[in-house]
């Protein structure tokens, strides 16, 4: 026993004076302590900062993976930290403001440890675009991959939103005149929203809307959930439902294969495979 013990004191000492030595030749030749360990390469991980000129009436954004969102702020401006090194394009052209993260390239975390193989990126990567208040938008497209997006006060006539696996969070959204949302494995939760003719597709995650929704409506559930809460009355769609092995409710009343055409001004069109659609009107 007294021998185990010896060596493995021997063996933290080792350790110790090895973890002195790379800090030190770190420290010697200038090296960044904010890098990753990423694909058996050292990247390091910058803050960008960046503002933007120029008329924008269009934003098209695509975020791999971290935390990304959208704020009130003074003018068009972006701040991210922990973001692999020449990971983030961004140009305004033409009227649109495109911003795209490359870490999946620059940062697909790589590790072989005790024989496991992980994964991944940069988990503390954080993004943030300030845009001008009362500011309104054409168009604004945002393709999340993995992680979390918070969106707050956004006016557009046109949006499509999407995530393929995390948290998506929209307040105070407000479109004119079409609406995408998508949302392939995570939660969407949308809060105080005026949509415009909008369609929803959720493949295995969860949706939940709360606000009003306008015009020609759609809802496409595969094999997850949607709860959506509209301002507006029961009178004031016309519904379609088709159910396959899932169930849609209408204010606490199942509804499996029904056409209500009353001729409502707005409308909602609800299938749903294997999942769960329910609507709670005013």
């Amino acid at each position: 026993m007294g021998k185990t013990i010896a060596r493995l004191l021997i063996t933290s000492v080792v350790l110790f004076v090895v973890g002195i030595a790379f800090c030190a030749a770190s420290v010697a030749g200038g090296v960044d302590y904010r890098e990753a360990n990423i694909g058996g390469n050292k990247v390091k991980l910058e803050k960008v900062e960046k503002t933007f000129e120029g008329q924008i009436k269009n934003l098209d954004i695509s975020v791999c993976s971290g935390n990304f969102e959208v704020k009130k702020g003074n003018k068009f401006e972006l701040v991210g930290t922990d973001v692999p090194e020449n990971a983030l394009e961004c140009e305004v052209k033409d009227g649109t403001l495109r911003i795209k993260d490359k870490s999946m390239k620059k940062s697909g975390l790589h590790i072989d440890l005790f024989g496991i193989e992980w994964t991944g990126w940069s988990p503390d990567k954080k993004i943030t675009l300030y845009i001008p208040d009362n500011h309104n938008f054409e168009s604004v497209i945002i393709e999340m991959a993995a992680g979390k997006t918070t969106l707050e006060g956004i006016t557009t006539e046109n949006a499509n939103l999407s995530m393929a696996a995390g948290k998506f969070k929209a307040n105070n959204l407000i479109t004119t005149k079409k609406t995408w949302l998508c949302m392939d494995a995570g939660k969407m939760e949308l809060d105080n929203v005026s949509l415009q003719n909008t369609s929803i597709k959720v493949s295995a995650g969860q949706g939940e809307v709360d606000g009003a929704l306008y015009g020609e409506n759609e809802v496409d559930v595969s094999a997850g959930s949607v709860e959506i809460q509209t301002e507006l009355k029961e009178s004031e769609y016309d519904f379609t439902t088709d159910v396959t092995a899932g169930s849609i409710r209408v204010n606490g009343h199942s509804m499996k294969h029904q056409e209500n055409a009353t001729g409502a001004k707005n409308k909602l069109n609800l299938t749903c495979s294997a999942g769960s659609i329910q609507v709670e009107t005013k």
